[in-house]
């Protein structure tokens, strides 16, 4: 017999999967490892902490994003950003640059 997924409370799991991401993710980083993440799970981390403006932790994110993925040119827009709800604009200008280079 086939499983079907409920029609109502997939949302809920979607969050709780993303908070159990975010978990993971600063227990790797208070831990110092650094095991490999994909890019959707980095992006759902991202908007998470967009949400709830966490920007500092978000910039940690992208940041770790680039040293698996140097060459995608999304974290490099996705940190400038984050450079721009700070105020670091130059940095952010700098970042938008190295994304159209990619």
């Amino acid at each position: 017999m086939e499983h079907f997924e409920p029609l109502f409370g997939g949302e809920d799991r979607g969050k709780n999967r993303v908070l159990e991401e975010v978990r993971r993710f600063e227990e790797m980083l208070q831990r110092g490892d650094f095991a490999y993440m994909d890019l959707l799970t980095l992006e759902e981390i991202y908007f998470y902490y967009l949400q709830h403006q966490k920007y500092p932790q978000a910039l940690d994110l992208v940041n770790f994003g680039l040293r698996q993925y140097p060459r995608t040119e999304e974290l490099y827009f996705k940190r400038a950003a984050v450079f721009m709800e700070t105020g670091r604009l130059d940095e952010a200008a700098q970042d938008l640059e190295r994304a159209l280079e990619v």
